[in-house]
């Protein structure tokens, strides 16, 4: 494995609160948090350092009021081991929910998801294609997140240490608060 890359896209309209990024980290928190999950997840590894930018592109008329907020952003990741890390989130993207991953290695590569809500392409005479969107997360993570009850529920009825722990719920809002920390002040964040 050399490079893990993981997107978060959403679609909907930040609310007011989620333009403050001193309540809400912006896109970093409010999406990517998943993002960073996943990377430490497949690399089975922890983050040495970590640099993000980003921008405000498709909400312009709060940036008098909240200079600092961004709807997209880009961060690389090197890992412990030396595998390197790409994300990259946007809120309000408007063309529905997407969430892909891939694992590049040596000898090939892993897609994991799509941006499609299903796998029908609909090809058309005029040379056109065209294919429904994931609106939602809750759509696209349905059964994922019942499978995830389940294994909690299972955990307390057996009394053992569930396979995501706090040191994983930590581990996110650290590595959340050090990519805010690389945006506001372009620069690398080093994780002790």
């Amino acid at each position: 494995m050399t490079l893990i890359k993981s997107l978060t896209h959403g679609p909907s309209q930040p609310k007011e609160w989620m333009y403050d990024i001193s309540i809400s980290s912006g896109p970093i928190g409010e999406v990517n948090s998943h993002d960073l999950d996943t990377l430490r997840w497949i690399a089975n590894d922890e983050v040495a350092s970590i640099y993000a930018i980003g921008g405000n592109f498709r909400s312009p008329e709060v940036k008098e009021n909240y200079p600092d907020y961004y709807d997209t952003v880009s961060m690389n990741i090197k890992f412990e081991s030396g595998i390197l890390g790409a994300i990259d989130g946007a809120q309000y993207v408007q063309y529905g929910y997407d969430a892909r991953a891939e694992v590049l290695g040596t000898k090939g590569s892993i897609l994991i998801g799509d941006p499609g809500k299903n796998n029908v392409l609909i090809a058309q005479q005029n040379h056109q294609m065209t294919r429904s969107t994931m609106n939602s997360w809750t759509y696209l993570f349905r059964e994922a997140y019942i499978a995830e009850d389940q294994a909690f529920v299972d955990c307390i009825l057996e009394d053992t240490i569930p396979l995501v722990t706090g040191y994983d719920g930590l581990m996110a809002v650290k590595l959340v608060h050090a990519g805010l920390t690389s945006l506001l002040n372009n620069r690398i964040e080093y994780i002790s």
